[in-house]
């Protein structure tokens, strides 16, 4: 068994690092694991109390993990290069990593199963990652699987990837692989999440500072997937909870609870989602289940209004007109001004 080492970038946050940090002591296999911690430098003055209680406890012996490295930046990277920076130096020593946010909380059986999943997936080229999280919706699997092959939706709240097969998506996505294979090919919407369909309508032809879509992040993944037939191993139940909503964060808003509102990925409590409470895991994965029915209840989640579906196909047709025109390269041109 290779046990895969976790990644953990921080600055501040202090409480959500100590908790994330605490739920992984108490796996059961963080005896056989390597945590590292990237700890990125203040940039303002309210960074320096949080940064001071994060030092502070690291600075404590920690002997519940095979090892933890934790490197300090001497100035501010910013919350994504502090992440690549991490990686890549990771990478030059292991063959497969874990990566998540300092907002996450883990079930004890969380490395176990990941563990499991990257061992027994590691050669299976349709299979691009394991998620550790799983989006809290009644998912249409048999009781005789814990987890599934999933190319619905692409969560990096605690992700586990191989070496090879993560170069080879990365440079898929970031090289325009998503907007080139769009702007070829109709995109059926039918197999598709309405999420990330709209998400390729909306990227397909951004090659300026707003493109999102080819950005190598959850969405760029999810169409990845979605369009090129790959998957992700997912658990039925949730082995992480995030606590991340609460305006701390750079990417997650501050969700606002509504109880009037019908409950959908907008207004959802993440905080206090329902995640896996054993020690240990047998795993069995699903393969064959109605795949149909489980990308209705994911739509019906991570639902978005009609008017919001309306704007995205109206201004994908206006591009593909404008393009017509003036030529795809002048498009790009005109886009990066």
């Amino acid at each position: 068994m290779i046990y895969a080492p976790v990644l953990i970038p921080t600055l501040c946050r202090a409480d959500h690092f100590i908790r994330c940090l605490e739920s992984l002591k108490k796996n059961t296999w963080a005896k056989y694991t390597e945590v590292y911690v990237a700890v990125d430098y203040p940039a303002k003055e309210s960074h320096w109390d949080g940064y001071k209680r994060i030092l502070e406890y690291l600075s404590c012996d920690c002997t519940d993990f095979a090892n933890l490295h934790i490197i300090k930046r001497p100035y501010n990277y910013g919350g994504a290069a502090n992440m690549v920076a991490l990686r890549d130096y990771v990478l030059k020593k292991h063959d497969r990593f874990i990566r998540t946010d300092d907002d996450c909380e883990f079930s004890a059986n969380f490395l176990e199963y990941m563990d499991y999943c990257l061992e027994k997936y590691e050669d299976d080229d349709n299979v691009i990652g394991v998620a550790g999280y799983s989006y809290p919706i009644d998912w249409n699997i048999s009781n005789n699987y814990n987890a599934f092959k999933n190319n619905y939706v692409f969560p990096m709240w605690g992700t586990g990837f191989w070496r090879k097969k993560f170069y080879k998506v990365y440079e898929d996505i970031v090289t325009g692989c998503i907007p080139e294979y769009v702007s070829r090919h109709l995109i059926k919407k039918r197999e598709m999440t309405l999420a990330r369909y709209l998400d390729c309508l909306d990227g397909t032809f951004n090659y300026g500072k707003e493109n999102l879509v080819v950005q190598f992040s959850d969405v760029a993944c999810g169409c990845y997937m979605q369009l090129f037939n790959k998957y992700i191993i997912s658990p039925t139940l949730s082995k992480v909870r995030n606590h991340g909503f609460d305006g701390t964060g750079i990417y997650c808003d501050n969700i606002g609870l509504n109880s009037k509102k019908r409950i959908c990925a907008d207004n959802y409590n993440y905080s206090e989602q329902q995640i896996d409470e054993a020690e240990t895991i047998t795993l069995s994965v699903a393969e064959q289940f109605d795949v149909e029915l489980n990308r209705k209840r994911l739509n019906r989640f991570d639902s978005r209004k009609f008017k919001k579906i309306i704007n995205s196909v109206v201004r994908f047709q206006l591009k593909k007109v404008i393009i017509k025109f003036i030529g795809i390269e002048k498009y790009k041109i005109m886009r990066k001004m």
